[in-house]
């Protein structure tokens, strides 16, 4: 057991789960194939690819007229016009890059519930079996059709972990959660963000509850909302 969790140290889990998503996905890493399933062609691909030819225009798209008579794109907020990791697609050529985005968004999940595991256990080899199962279960895999959705199960390890310690430290821990919550708040899945923050809120409460852990997450949240407010006053 003892040379199983020397096997498993962080840096070999993170070559580890690398090899594994690039083997999976040879032909896309490559640029010899690409997502064509359901959404992805019919909505991630039209909008990554609407959201590219504007920023090469120099133009912040507020609305896409290709979409029936028109409609928001902004504030669609799905289609992440804020988000930093789009630059990802915007730069390189949109039939390789968004698939590689999400496969690179699979991959940070990967290593973020191998950091929450390895933080909860203190074992590298239970956190490198919930790393490998995490990235590779039926949601993240049925995922990979939606950009947006793919992009935020992969920051949601590592919001947790980051609430989990802001909440019960404070101090710096209160800035880098925010941080990090925006970057998944921009990301445009309201369904997987409001999944992260009432499971992670509930189990920073579990760690530590108290009046100063529940002020410290109320706080919390109001600095993400204040990062992401850019996205999220205009789809609200």
């Amino acid at each position: 057991m003892a040379a199983l969790e020397r096997c498993f140290t962080p840096g070999r889990f993170a070559g580890l789960l690398g090899v594994l998503v690039f083997i999976s996905w040879a032909d896309v890493f490559l640029g010899l194939g690409t997502f064509v399933f359901r959404d992805f062609s019919v909505f991630g691909y039209p909008v990554a690819h609407y959201h590219r030819e504007s920023f090469w225009r120099g133009e912040l798209p507020l609305w896409n007229p290709l979409n029936n008579c028109g409609t928001p794109f902004l504030a669609q907020w799905n289609t992440m016009t804020l988000y930093p990791g789009a630059l990802f697609y915007l730069l390189f050529p949109v039939s390789w890059s968004l698939a590689v985005f999400c496969l690179l968004h699979l991959y940070l999940g990967g290593l973020g519930m191998y950091r929450l595991a390895s933080q909860w256990t203190g074992q590298n080899l239970g956190a490198a079996l919930a790393g490998l199962g995490y990235a590779f279960n039926g949601l993240m895999l049925n995922s990979l059709m939606w950009p947006n959705n793919i992009a935020a199960l992969g920051w949601l390890p590592w919001v947790v972990l980051a609430v989990e310690r802001a909440a019960v430290s404070g101090g710096r821990a209160i800035v880098v959660g925010a941080g990090v919550g925006a970057l998944q708040m921009l990301t445009g899945a309201p369904e997987m963000i409001l999944f992260t923050w009432l499971f992670a809120g509930c189990q920073a409460l579990v760690t530590r509850c108290s009046w100063g852990t529940v002020a410290r997450l109320v706080g919390l949240a109001v600095l993400v909302g204040l990062l992401a407010a850019v996205q999220l006053l205009p789809f609200l």
